[in-house]
This record gives C-alpha cells, structure tokens and sequence, in this order.
C-alpha cells in the first residue's frame, strides 16, 4: 500500500526558478521602503517536497544580488492573485506560482498538494452478498449465476455466501442453515415488504440486491479504511485460524463476523426455465453444484466485539479461533468468509479464504490489500 511520507526538513531547500526582462507595470512596495538595490531579476522559492491541503505555504523571493524582497512582490497561483506571499490549499492538486515586481516576472514554480501528512491507509474492498436461497427455489439459480460471473469478472472481489433455508417445504433442504430463521429476524426488515421472498440477495447486510452489476463494482471501486488478513491450519478435524483486521483510520463499536462455508455441494436444483444452467429436466437440474454453502458460525452468529482499544488508526486487531468440523463436510472445499460490521450491523468490508491452510493459499497470513 503507497504511503505518501513528507519531508520534516521541508523548509531547509527550495525550489528556485528565475527571469530576465521587462513585464507590465505591476508590483508595490506594500508600504515598505523599497530594494536597497536596483532589481534586474528575481527568482521565487517554496518549501520542497509535497504540501498538505490546509497547511500554509509561504513564498519567498530574492533579487539577482541575494537581496529579500518578497514584501514588495505580488504572488498568482493558477494565474489568480493571491493575498500576501502565503497560500492555503483547500484541495489536492498541482499548483503554479509566480510573482511579479514592477515591470518584472519571474518564472512559474509548480508544486504538489497532497491530502494529508498522514493519510488513511485504504484497502481492497470486497463487497459481501448473502443469497437467501433453496434448493427447492425455481428462481435461485438466477441469483447463484449472476454472482459467480461477477465474482470472476472482478477478480473474486465479491464475497458470496448462500444461505440456505427449506422454508418449511416437504422435503426441506440438504444444506438447511439451522440459524436461518434468525437472520430474516434481523436483516429482512431492511428489506421492503413487496421484495421479500425467495431468491433474496442482500449486500453489505444493508439493502437488497437487484441483481444488477453496478451497484456492487461502484462499491468495489471505493477503497476500504479495514483490511482483513487471516492464517488458518486444519489437524485432522480441528479448524485453527486467526483472523486480523487492519484500521486504516479511527473506527468505534465494530464486531468480527467468521463463518464456515461448503462450496462443490451437489444435489438437485427446482429451476423455471434457463436461468444460467440450463432448463434441467422436468423442472430440476440434477447434480447440481451448490457453492458457498454457509454451513457454521465460527464466531457468535452475529459478530464478536472488537476491543475498542484497538480500534486506532494503524493498529491491528487479532483473535484466534478453532472448530471441530464435522464429519460430513469436506476438508478439501471449504473456506472461511470473515467480516466486520459496524454498530449497525453494515459490512465496512470482507474477504474469502481457503480453510484448507496449504501453503499456496493460506500457509501464511494473506497480506493487508
């Protein structure tokens, strides 16, 4: 991640550019006596380095015998005069300065305005979708295609999790999220009555997804303030993993969110029709492949609270966790989706990872993006 570092010495060096010539007839001695000395030219000089928005700058001019006479020179940056021999810069940018003295110009200066001596370490944003689904839904497969190709087409940073729910129908569903019912308790009321129903994708556990592609890439093209990071192993059954988060700024009251899913799942999808897959048979597509299987809440169901004392601009958070997986779940194909929620229960950001902990993946802890 690129820092921007800002010399401390910035006002040991400057930048000097000079000119000869005569110019219009502009300059005063702002009711100071004049140059002791006859002026043939001048040259303008600033601090080096980058400068911060709302931090003064102060210009400084010398004659052509080394003699000050910045209080007797007006100062144009982008071309509008200034007051003074002093700038404030209210926005990022690239700026030029020059000054004039009587009939005398001296050449432009251009310098860099940058957003903050210390500014915000961003991150790779994932945007996280949860897809209420069912096996038994003859629209879900809709919502299952859409996110696959777009978590592709932007570099799997989308962080998908199907959560699956038998609604109550004969025959259920194989891969029944037992706590189901408390998640609709708590996020479908963000929902309006008319959209609720199956298939329902929700992003960022805040609104329902239309299942249309902007809406996610805007969110993915704005840096995240958290990044996540995690290590995991797996000894015969037992699930090792520790999960940091990275705080770009000063956050307050964030919880962390870590669940197990399945991906590779096969059993047999309702379908109306050629929704992505295919028109199966007789309204099924068998052997379906079912991904992102939410099958355990590894943490509490709806976060665990992060230390507010950790919560400072630059620390980093930790916590370990460790699950005995089930019998029934394969090692090969699962992957932890682990992340942080504000006070309101909104996704600030996630990741996936492999649960697998193989080296190429996951042996050692994924960097910050």
């Amino acid at each position: 991640m690129r820092t921007l570092n800002i010399n401390l010495l910035i006002f040991l060096s400057f930048f000097v550019f000079s000119c000869e010539g005569p110019y219009e007839e502009v300059g005063d001695s702002g009711g100071s006596s004049a140059p002791t000395k006859a002026v043939k030219s001048m040259t303008v000089s600033l601090p080096s380095g980058s400068h911060v928005i709302n931090t003064e700058i102060v210009f400084k001019v010398l004659s052509d015998l080394g003699e000050d006479i910045t209080a007797f020179c007006k100062f144009f940056v982008d071309g509008v005069e200034i007051s003074g021999s002093k700038f404030t810069a209210s926005k990022e940018g690239d700026y030029e300065v020059y000054c004039t003295y009587k009939e005398l110009k001296s050449n432009s200066v251009t310098f860099k305005v940058v957003g903050s001596s210390n500014p915000p370490e961003t991150f790779r944003t994932n945007v996280l979708v949860e897809d209420y689904t069912g096996a038994w839904c003859g629209y879900c497969p809709r919502v299952a295609f859409k996110l696959d190709k777009l978590w592709k087409s932007t570099d799997e940073k989308i962080t998908p999790l199907a959560i699956h729910d038998n609604n109550g129908m004969v025959g259920g569903d194989p891969f029944h999220f037992t706590k189901v019912s408390e998640l609709k308790a708590k996020f479908w009321l963000r929902v309006l009555i008319d959209y609720r129903g199956y298939p329902l994708a929700m992003y960022n556990r805040k609104e329902k997804w239309f299942e249309d592609d902007k809406t996610l890439t805007d969110l993915i093209a704005i840096p995240s303030n958290l990044g996540l990071a995690l290590e995991s192993s797996i000894d015969g059954r037992k699930l090792s993993l520790k999960v940091k988060v990275k705080f770009g700024i000063d956050f307050s009251d964030l919880k962390l969110v870590v669940y197990l899913t399945e991906y590779g799942l096969k059993a047999p999808q309702r379908t109306y029709g050629d929704l992505g897959y295919g028109e199966g048979t007789d309204g099924y597509l068998t052997d379906f492949v079912h991904d992102n299987v939410l099958r355990a809440s590894i943490s509490s169901l709806f976060g665990d609270a992060i230390d507010a004392s950790s919560l400072k601009k630059g620390n980093i958070f930790e916590k370990s966790y460790s699950y005995d997986i089930p019998a029934a779940y394969d090692l090969e194909n699962l992957e932890i989706k682990a992340f942080v929620v504000d006070k309101e229960d909104i996704s600030i950001n996630s990741r996936n990872f492999l649960a697998t902990g193989n080296e190429a993946e996951n042996g050692k802890f994924e960097a910050f993006e």
